[in-house]
């Protein structure tokens, strides 16, 4: 949840920089970000080649 809202008001932000203003693992951020993107909640990067430089941002 605190993910979701993360993105939703950092369009654009990256994995790294989620988990470190979140203060949590950037492994558990990525598997939120996996889910959330599978669900249809979140939009990954199209120009984004390497996985440490995805962006995310809501899903329109």
């Amino acid at each position: 949840m605190f993910v979701l809202a993360y993105v939703a008001t950092h369009p654009g932000a990256t994995a790294q920089q989620t988990a470190g203003a979140l203060e949590i693992s950037e492994n558990v951020v990525a598997r939120c970000l996996s889910r959330l993107t599978d669900d249809g909640l979140v939009a990954v990067s199209e120009e984004a080649s390497d996985a440490g430089l995805r962006s995310y941002r809501l899903a329109e």
